[in-house]
């Protein structure tokens, strides 16, 4: 074979050049790479606020597409909220803005759905496991719970459900038609306990309950689901929560000085819960 390099001849399947004493899979290596920088060097740039904008996007599409849950009663969220991140003209935000207009007259500054857009989604957003859990509890209707090691949690978190089916326990990576005859179900997670003020991270086992309405395995039923999802807006979106808003707005604008954007921000702060409130009951009403 003939070297890359220097063009001698050497033995078959030789490693290293006779003449020049180059490793043949090491200078090959490196002359992709070099090749790779310099098709790389000669792309046109893109803006720095094109990079700083694809950044901010895909961060904000990731904390929505995170607030996925892994259980199959929760998969329509992440249509809804892709849907709804593209268009908030749905959610009746025209009394809030109102307010805000004549709030933000003394200020010299208007809000428009855009700077309420955030709070909309983190109402919608509400709508996920964690938070259903702990209304479950409140209520007195949480899941069966059984600890686990966190041995045993990763061993079992690739097939993160067992079921009882024909007597027999198995492991299985989702809940499909094959376990629908089981005579019980479990789901592997993990769950944030306060121990001595410190937030301890359990591995627990949750038994699931098998809705007729959609024919699977759940942890909640839809009626649970909504439910529980009322409770946490009352509980969270209500007056006294509006009050904290106002408060905490009033002290932004004594900080914001000539700041328009700065001023902005400070106005929609005195309205976060209501938007939050608009986009979890509109999420609500569409469940």
């Amino acid at each position: 074979m003939n070297c890359p390099k220097c063009g001698a001849k050497n033995k078959e399947k030789a490693e290293q050049c006779s003449a020049c004493e180059i490793y043949f899979i090491k200078w090959l290596i490196a002359q992709h790479r070099r090749d790779e920088k310099r098709l790389k060097s000669k792309k046109p740039r893109r803006p720095a606020w094109m990079i700083y904008s694809a950044i901010a996007g895909a961060l904000i599409i990731g904390t929505i597409l995170g607030l996925r849950t892994g259980r199959r009663s929760l998969e329509a969220t992440d249509a809804f909220e892709a849907k709804l991140f593209k268009d908030l003209s749905e959610v009746p935000l025209d009394g809030i803005l109102t307010d805000a207009r004549e709030r933000g007259k003394s200020f010299g500054v208007s809000i428009s759905k855009r700077d309420l857009r955030g709070f909309v989604l983190q109402g919608v957003g509400a709508f996920n496991i964690p938070y259903l859990r702990v209304e479950a509890r409140l209520a007195g209707e949480g899941p069966e719970i059984e600890d686990t090691t966190h041995a045993s949690y990763k061993e079992f978190k690739r097939t993160p459900y067992r079921c009882v089916l024909y007597g027999k326990r198995g492991y299985y990576t989702f809940l499909g038609k094959e376990v629908a005859e089981a005579s019980e179900c479990w789901t592997l997670g993990t769950e944030g306990r306060i121990e001595n003020k410190l937030m301890v991270t359990y591995y627990v086992w949750e038994r699931l309950q098998w809705v007729e309405s959609t024919q699977q395995w759940a942890l909640f039923s839809p009626e649970q689901q909504r439910r529980f999802y009322r409770s946490f807006i009352e509980r969270n979106y209500n007056a006294d929560a509006v009050r904290q808003d106002t408060l905490e707005s009033k002290a932004l604008f004594l900080e914001v000085g000539s700041s328009l954007r700065k001023k902005r921000s400070a106005l929609a702060v005195a309205f976060r819960t209501r938007a939050r409130r608009a986009g979890a009951m509109y999420r609500l009403n569409h469940l």
